[in-house]
């Protein structure tokens, strides 16, 4: 199992500017394929409807992690195929009201 923390932009909501951390765990599942494990916190006072846009070699993938309230954590996994020699995932966190 993998452990990985990263921090997206700053997002400015009037006078509130606040990060949201993604957690990123990944396990070896069938064959070649890959569960990965995605957590978004939500450190504002508003809610909002986030995606996380997955880019694993060639190919992108959004992973949506919906409504995510007031601080608060979501979470999804995903099975993901991964071709040989694969071994880099970068993405990016989309959010929206």
């Amino acid at each position: 199992e993998h452990r990985a923390l990263a921090r997206t932009a700053a997002a400015d909501h009037g006078d509130e500017v606040a990060f949201r951390n993604i957690k990123l765990r990944a396990r070896a599942a069938d064959g070649n394929r890959i569960a990965l494990t995605l957590s978004v916190v939500n450190e504002t006072a508003d809610p909002w409807r986030g995606t996380i846009d997955l880019e694993l070699g060639r190919v992108r993938v959004p992973i949506s992690i919906g409504r995510v309230a007031a601080g608060t954590e979501e979470t999804e996994t995903v099975v993901l195929n991964l071709d040989e020699g694969e071994s880099e995932i970068a993405g990016s966190l989309l959010v929206g009201p």
